[in-house]
Parts: structure tokens; sequence; C-alpha cells
């Protein structure tokens, strides 16, 4: 017996669905979380000596493993906002996409920009 009595075909409420399905994303994000941790907050100090054409490799890795956690972990957000966004709609979905996408990008500019100011000298002349 579904659980709509309008839709008996629906074995299943779509909101324990969703729950489901977002408790297997955090308990997925979990591990690169703190790996992030770890690699940001200089407990893995070693990490940050080895370089990649200039920039620290940790901070390469951490560059994945966020971009992993911001975009196939945070997808159920990502999915509802665009879904928002197709009806002309804004939600809290809508929210939580927006911000973290905007801060997952100033972060990265923010990183390559910082490697890249270390790595060239500019002179300024009066």
């Amino acid at each position: 017996e579904g659980v709509c009595r309008y839709h008996e075909e629906v074995l299943e409420d779509p909101s324990v669905a969703t729950l489901r399905r977002m408790k297997q994303m955090l308990l997925l994000s979990l591990p690169p979380t703190i790996m992030i941790v770890l690699l940001v907050e200089g407990f893995l100090p070693d990490a940050w000596e080895d370089e990649i054409a200039g920039i620290p490799s940790a901070f390469l890795y951490v560059l994945l493993l966020s971009a992993f956690v911001q975009f196939y972990c945070g997808s159920i957000f990502h999915e509802a906002a665009w879904s928002a966004a197709l009806h002309k709609a804004s939600t809290m979905n809508t929210l939580v996409s927006l911000s973290t996408t905007v801060s997952f990008v100033y972060g990265v500019l923010g990183g390559f920009y910082d490697f890249y100011m270390r790595t060239h000298r500019f002179r300024l002349e009066m």
C-alpha cells in the first residue's frame, strides 16, 4: 500500500528519500572535510613544500577535495536551486547554493592570486 491515498503508486514519502540522500551526502563529505582542515590548519606542514608549476600541491589537494564537497556532496542544494530558478522562484536552497558557490569561487581565485603575486615581482617607480 502506498503512502498517498490519491496516488497508490507512491510507495515512499519523497521527503524521507530526500533526507536519506542528505544524510548520505553528509557522511560522504566528512572524510574530505577533515582532510581539508588538516591541510589548511597546518597539521600536515610537509604537504605545502611540494610544488606543481609553482603552486603548492597541498593547495591543489584542497581545491580538488573542496570541489568534490561543494559540487557533488552539495548537489542536492544546487539541483533544488536550479529547479527553483527554472520556475522563476527563489528558495532557501537558492541562498545556500549561491552563497557556497560564490565563496568557493572567491577562495579559488584568492588562492591563485596569492600564488601568482608570490612568484611575480612588480616594481613601482615614480
